[in-house]
């Protein structure tokens, strides 16, 4: 009777079913595989759409009915650890490789994350170098610079070169790319040697024969000229290195004139640094300036030595008298370690060495001097690579740390969007073992693969790095303590400083966090609804904090923007109310998932030590309300936070079988002999 009211074409499709399991039952099929396989289906779309809790009701269910299948376990695994809860994550990969059954993908997944838990990724020496890749002018397919003098890496991966015998600036991406190359617009550059990009868009470069510092676009034309020829108070004489500090001054070693010169960014003198009267020494040869904090380090190449100055000029303290043979280009790693490139004079040996300032212990990074000629300079980029420029080779070495080669890139398929079948989409996170973003990859970093099948790459292009993506979305959770009562206003004025400065640059859901959690307004509502909404429900001395942050980390789930929570709070509360999820289990399912957790304080005293644990380990950050500018700040940093993230669309070749049959999917990423990779899998949308 109930197949009389189906469409006839849906009916011919349930009569064969039930044909089939009349069939299956005479002939013995398993029917307790094909449940667990239906199970396993739906528990993999619940995955890629982020309902996790869905996904892990699906895969338990398959894996009562086929206990031992490895398949459903690894994926259950890796709902669990999505949704915050590493042990067991951990208990059930480790069940697999127990029995000896689970792949060498998997033991790294189990490696890597049981040492981030462990904090190992902060506990690590460090390592020594090793030669990765070498940007060599003269071979085939890099372009011709020539005297190379300056490297700069740039937070997106991408590096400048400072060719100091063509005259040019040479910018690339991380794969060794020619992206441009800058020539000083129409008058030219007058032998390069350095250069810096500011936060605001400009570059400086500091120009030898020229004796000036010329402030240009980011296209390298000219805008400013800082300094000019000679020996007075803010002249040039052979300018080399720049640096600059937080207070936006510039810093310049000048050869000829042998002092460090300090300018404001619009060209004014501001003081001369080792001329050798009250401040301190007279300085021989400067070469290499960095900032740690408010220190001027200068490197001197005939002193041997590296001096530390305050801001206003006046001697601190030196290092590596009876070591250094002739430093040149120096670079903080941290506050507490400093590179330096050290070649004699006539390229009679070069090396690298680094300096732990506390112990005061200087020791030889690596033994890659018989390697190169003549280190004239040394930096390194986000992705932990050391760049080192050999002056007198034509050539820029990339070295990368010896682990980061043997241990490689950690890469997680972290959603597959397929409804618009056979167009795909891969969300891919790729990481370093300690979990910092690999920036700067392009679409030929990456190899995806079908059933080990290739896709055609030609066809398929990178949608989306999310991190060079300007774009956010955020979610504003409310603490609806009767503390918290009195500063509702505030909360509305907040939101509205938000909306406004975040525009059009993403979107804005409201949660409350009180007796229970509420989603007050979704992303789609008005403006003037979410606002109304901040003030709707009751503010309650049992409140949930853990599930108002679950809530709101769970609403960000389907974005592929930056992602963050706001929690609008008193700050100093006596303690944070817990029902259902402990601190950790919190701290894992926003950083598993790439969300940022951030303060914005309505109190006067300092946050409660555990929000300030969830910012400082989500990379976040507190703000206080009252701060003059500490709202845009916060939009702002939520704008630019890191993020691994990138998004890869392709044409797939697979048949789906109407939907029913598992399509697996591999990724491999490769960077300068580093690689990882990983698989997953998906179903194409049911057909009839």
């Amino acid at each position: 009777m109930i197949l009389c009211v189906v469409k006839v074409k849906h009916s011919i499709l349930i009569i064969a079913f039930v044909s089939l399991c009349a069939a299956g039952f005479s002939q013995g099929i398993d029917m307790a595989a094909v449940n667990a396989e239906e199970n396993f289906q739906w528990g993999v779309r619940a995955y890629h759409n982020g309902y996790y809790n869905q996904a892990v009701f699906y895969f338990e269910k398959a894996l009562s009915l086929k206990p031992n299948n490895v398949t459903e376990r690894i994926w259950l695994g890796r709902t669990l650890y999505k949704s915050g809860f590493e042990n067991a994550a951990l208990n059930e990969w480790n069940a697999i490789l127990d029995l000896e059954k689970g792949s060498a993908l998997l033991e790294n997944i189990v490696q890597v994350i049981s040492a981030r838990r462990g904090l190992l990724a902060h506990l690590l020496p460090e390592e020594p170098l090793v030669i990765s890749t070498v940007v060599d002018a003269a071979a085939s397919g890099y372009y011709p610079f020539r005297r190379p003098t300056s490297v700069r890496p740039l937070d997106d991966g991408t590096l400048y070169i400072v060719a100091f015998g063509t005259n040019e600036i040479v910018h690339i991406d991380a794969n060794g790319t020619v992206i441009d190359v800058l020539r000083g617009g129409i008058e030219g550059f007058d032998h390069p040697f350095d250069v810096l990009r500011t936060d605001d868009g400009f570059l400086f470069v500091s120009e030898y024969e020229g004796s000036r510092i010329a402030k240009c676009t980011l296209e390298g034309e000219k805008l400013k000229i800082i300094g000019e020829k000679g020996i007075g108070e803010g002249n040039l004489l052979g300018p080399q290195f720049l640096a600059m500090d937080g207070k936006g001054y510039l810093y310049v070693t000048d050869y000829g004139t042998k002092r460090a010169v300090k300018f404001d960014q619009d060209g004014n003198y501001i003081l001369s640094i080792g001329t050798g009267k009250e401040s301190g020494p007279e300085l021989k040869g400067p070469t290499g300036i960095a900032i740690n904090g408010e220190n001027v380090y200068v490197a001197d190449n005939i002193l041997k030595q590296i001096f530390v100055f305050d801001e206003s000029g006046n001697l601190i303290t030196s290092y590596g008298r009876n070591f250094l043979k002739g430093p040149e280009g120096i670079f903080f790693t941290d506050a507490e370690t400093l590179f330096v490139a050290d070649t004699r004079m006539f390229a009679e040996a070069t090396r690298i060495v680094k300096l732990d300032i506390p112990n005061e212990q200087w020791s030889e990074v690596g033994g890659i001097g018989d390697r190169a000629e003549r280190f004239l300079h040394i930096s390194r980029d986000p992705n932990a690579d050391v760049f080192a420029v050999d002056h007198n080779a034509n050539k820029v070495l990339a070295l990368t740390p010896m682990s980061a080669l043997s241990q490689g890139i950690f890469v997680q398929i972290e959603r597959i969007e397929s409804q618009n079948f056979p167009e795909v989409f891969l969300d891919v996170a790729v990481e370093d073992r300690a979990g910092n973003p690999v920036v700067g990859l392009k679409k030929e970093n990456f190899v995806i693969t079908e059933s080990y099948k290739p896709v055609g790459m030609e066809k398929a292009f990178l949608y989306q790095s999310v991190r060079e993506v300007p774009v956010a979305e955020i979610v504003l959770l409310l603490e609806k303590s009767k503390e918290a009562e009195t500063s509702k206003n505030d909360f509305v004025k907040a939101a509205n400083s938000i909306y406004d400065r975040l525009g059009k640059a993403g979107g804005i859901s409201i949660v409350s966090a009180g007796l229970n959690a509420v989603l007050e307004a979704g992303r789609e509502a008005t403006r003037l609804v979410k606002m109304d909404s901040i003030a709707a429900g009751a503010f309650s001395s049992d409140w949930k904090f853990d599930t108002g942050v679950r809530m709101a980390a769970t609403r960000l789930l389907g974005s592929r923007y930056k992602r963050a929570v706001i929690f609008m709070t008193q700050g100093a509360v006596s303690g944070l109310p817990y029902s259902d999820y402990t601190l950790m289990e919190l701290l894992q399912y926003l950083n598993n998932n790439h969300i940022g957790f951030y303060i914005l304080n309505f109190g006067n005293e300092d946050p409660h030590e555990d929000l300030r644990f969830l910012c400082e380990e989500t990379a976040g950050k507190a703000y206080s309300f009252y701060a003059p500018d500490g709202i845009n700040a916060c939009v702002d940093h939520i704008i630019s936070r890191d993020d691994p993230r990138y998004v890869l669309r392709y044409q797939s070749r697979a048949d789906t079988r109407f939907g029913r049959r598992f399509i697996g999917v591999e990724v491999e990423v490769v960077l300068r002999k580093r690689n990882g990779r990983d698989e997953s899998g998906y179903y194409g949308p049911i057909q009839f």
